[in-house]
């Protein structure tokens, strides 16, 4: 299984991993605040607005105003961290990604 993110995902998530610890961030988790993700696009991009991959996809939700980027804990580029950031993504994503495996096997 290999989950491909685009440049521009993999900018913010390394933004996060970059300037998080600097702005009090714990990048050992994956749940983010609105204020925080607003902080690190400030800094990467200039402007507060969060990602739209991050910001619309409801799979990304946790609670008001916390979104889930489990990616940041696990180094992308690794199939093995990805298998091991499943063991902590919500059941929504986790059942996506399953989906996904299945139709990337399929094929």
């Amino acid at each position: 299984m290999n989950i491909t993110l685009t440049p521009a995902q993999l900018a913010f998530i390394d933004a996060i991993r970059t300037y998080g610890p600097a702005m009090g961030l714990d990048i050992t988790q994956d749940k983010y605040t609105r204020e925080s993700m607003r902080q690190v696009s400030l800094k990467l991009k200039g402007n507060k607005r969060i990602p739209d991959w991050v910001a619309r996809d409801l799979a990304r939700r946790g609670e008001r105003g916390i979104f889930l980027i489990p990616e940041v804990a696990a180094p992308a580029t690794a199939p093995e961290a990805v298998e091991e950031a499943t063991e902590v993504m919500p059941a929504a994503v986790a059942e996506a990604l399953a989906s996904v495996q299945q139709m990337a096997e399929a094929v």
